[in-house]
């Protein structure tokens, strides 16, 4: 059995995402690599240190507006390794329900109709 159990399903969803951190006044943009419930890969050839803090805007598929989703790196790749892309994984910190479970309907579509085990 898998010593790792994950939270919320994941789903390859390549999105366009823009974040910074608080510091910043420079906005990068990027793309989504996975995404699920609990966070998401940014695909970059410049991800930022672990534990920064980021805010991101995204534009989910049908939806009319943006997204703004807080959140920390918890770890980052700065080269390929094979054939995974650098980036960085990236746990929300600070996000609404409702966004919450926009993207978990999100993933679920996108795996083909499987239920998301919980917020």
């Amino acid at each position: 059995m898998d010593k790792e159990r994950r939270r919320f399903l994941r789903a390859p969803l390549s999105l366009t995402i823009k974040y910074h951190n608080p510091e910043s006044i420079v906005i990068e943009e990027a793309f989504t690599g996975i995404m699920g419930g609990g966070g998401l890969f940014i695909e970059t050839f410049h991800p930022l240190p672990v534990n920064d803090v980021i805010t991101m805007e995204l534009f989910l598929p049908g939806d009319v507006g943006k997204t703004v989703i807080e959140g920390m790196i918890v770890w980052n790749r700065r080269e390929y390794e094979g054939d995974i892309s650098p980036g960085m994984g990236v746990k929300f910190t600070n996000i609404t329900l409702k966004d919450k479970k926009k993207i978990s309907d999100l993933v679920a579509r996108t795996l083909g109709g499987k239920g998301e085990g919980g917020l």
